[in-house]
């Protein structure tokens, strides 16, 4: 079961996590701490099954009010089986000082 924790401090992308078992149920965690939160959130799941040469967007998740008001989300995207996947952080507005957590964990 691949497994990733990282955490970012501005948008962009997480390390690529590579299994040949082309898991096909992902779960994603992502806690967002700030001095001031932020408005808009947008995580992007990404995969690859070309050993991470190209990445898709496979499943996109927009932060709603609950969600930004409490800094914690979690989604899970299934029937995508991939020999890589990412997670990028695409939209992050308004928020001063950020850390994302992410952690994701994969399943055949």
């Amino acid at each position: 079961m691949p497994y990733l924790e990282e955490t970012l401090t501005a948008v962009g992308y997480t390390i690529d996590v590579r299994d040949h078992s082309a898991p096909s149920k992902h779960t994603i965690q992502v806690v967002i701490t700030a001095t001031v939160l932020p408005t808009v959130v947008t995580i992007d799941f990404e995969g690859s099954i070309n050993d991470g040469a190209d990445f898709a967007v496979l499943a996109s998740h927009d932060f709603d009010a609950v969600e930004i008001a409490s800094g914690v989300a979690i989604f899970h995207v299934v029937y995508r089986g991939v020999d890589a996947c990412r997670v990028r952080v695409k939209t992050l507005t308004g928020a001063t000082d950020p850390s994302i957590a992410i952690w994701m964990r994969d399943t055949l």
